[in-house]
């Protein structure tokens, strides 16, 4: 919090809602890793297999573009699940393992509810209130945490993006 003001062009806030950004030509200033434009946030929770832990927020994309937009992270093991999303506003449920499902089409300017449950090895995806997704994924070290926001892994940055993220709520606080 202290380095606020140096991310304001790409991280805001107003109110609960938190607005991320990523400008054409942008790429990675948070290591040597090509492309990977990143803005995010993370949570201080972090737990390991055991205890389930949840994260919900309402995204609204205003300019999408193709990125991951929600995580359950382990830096040691790597993602379990995460939620990506394209130009056309398509919400894509993207498993560590298993099939790929799009949960909902054309969301441009369209808040929808995401809720995700994680146990460290387990997890629980919700659209709306319904649940849309399960798996599991064994992560034997280390320790998972949620991080969510736009990033862009292996892609260029080709046009400006913005999304909103409101309300996000870890385990109900």
């Amino acid at each position: 919090r202290a380095d606020f003001k140096k991310w304001s062009r790409w991280y805001q806030e107003d109110g609960s809602t938190q607005v991320f950004r990523l400008f054409k030509g942008e790429t990675n200033v948070r290591n040597s890793r090509a492309n990977a434009a990143r803005i995010e946030a993370f949570s201080d929770l972090k737990w390991q297999r055991g205890d389930w832990h949840e994260w919900s927020g309402t995204y609204t994309l205003i300019k999408p573009h193709g990125a991951a937009i929600f995580q359950a992270k382990n830096p040691i093991n790597d993602w379990s699940v995460q939620l990506n999303i394209n130009t056309s506003g398509d919400v894509t449920l993207n498993h560590r393992r298993g099939e790929d499902k799009v949960i909902a089409k054309a969301m441009v300017g369209k808040p929808f509810h995401i809720r995700v449950r994680d146990n460290g090895h387990d997890y629980e995806v919700y659209l709306e209130g319904k649940k849309v997704g399960e798996g599991a994924y064994a992560r034997p070290e280390g320790a998972t945490s949620f991080r969510w926001g736009m990033y862009l892994g292996k892609s260029e940055v080709n046009h400006d993006a913005m999304i909103f993220v409101s309300g996000v709520s870890l385990d109900g606080k």
